[in-house]
């Protein structure tokens, strides 16, 4: 019986492990080198259309976000470039390299990547796993908490009671993933946030349309919240330091 909860936990652990895992961030890689050698020689241009065809096959590669980000960087085009860094963070949050030139590009453009009066390393834990790793946590748990649950109802008391042990624990950790996504759904770096590439920022407007009066401005990189997308031509934004919200052209803004 001793080595059924041994098996169980090493189970668990072995489960946890895989979805943690994130492989490195392969920032020369072989199809892309003559993209990194032009970025080396100062070829900015050429290199982000490459990093860029490469992002158009495959949107889920951290080290073509942070290349065309680092590209994006060198052309002066600082909204573009935050959005860069910010999609790589979003896939890739426990590498240094991204988490630095994120953190160096919002400082540039007026912002801080750890908002003022949070504990950094709380943070950085905050932002540990991505929200794909997360989601992917709370499955393996879920079927984990099915399958010691239903193997309660058929094995003999003694599997029995680590069958409930294991489904209880299980259980808690979907909980608390769950909670974890859902606090991240109101993060700086959700999926309901923004980021403003137009060049020299955009104004806002009390609504959707140039028939509203100017309210405010949106500078270039900052990130914001999209708080309405019902208007087929502008986005209702938030910005949270300012505390203030009005409406932008969709065309100036990239949703993460």
């Amino acid at each position: 019986m001793k080595r059924i909860k041994n098996a169980v936990f090493l189970f668990i652990f072995f489960a946890a492990g895989i979805v943690s895992a994130v492989p490195a961030v392969l920032y020369a890689s072989e199809d892309f080198s003559r993209f990194n050698e032009m970025y080396r020689g100062e070829q900015y241009e050429e290199a982000y259309k490459g990093y860029a065809a490469g992002l158009a096959k495959d949107r889920n590669n951290p080290g073509l976000w942070y290349n065309a980000g680092n590209t994006l960087y060198r052309l002066n085009r600082p909204g573009d470039a935050v959005y860069a860094y910010a999609k790589a963070f979003s896939l890739a949050p426990r590498d240094g390299d991204i988490r630095f030139n994120l953190e160096y590009a919002m400082r540039q453009t007026g912002q801080a990547f750890i908002p003022e009066g949070t504990p950094r390393a709380l943070y950085l834990m905050f932002y540990m796993f991505s929200d794909q790793e997360l989601k992917a946590l709370a499955a393996v748990f879920f079927w984990i908490a099915m399958l010691s649950a239903c193997a309660a109802t058929v094995f003999s008391d003694r599997v029995r009671r680590y069958s409930v042990r294991v489904s209880v624990i299980a259980f808690m950790v979907l909980m608390f993933s769950g909670g974890w996504i859902w606090a991240r759904h109101y993060s700086q770096f959700s999926s309901s946030a923004a980021v403003i590439t137009e060049t020299g920022g955009l104004k806002l407007l009390s609504g959707p349309g140039e028939n509203f009066r100017e309210c405010a401005s949106a500078p270039e990189g900052r990130i914001v919240r999209i708080l309405s997308s019902s208007d087929d031509r502008y986005y209702e934004i938030g910005l949270a330091a300012e505390g203030i919200s009005g409406w932008a052209l969709k065309s100036g803004v990239k949703k993460l």
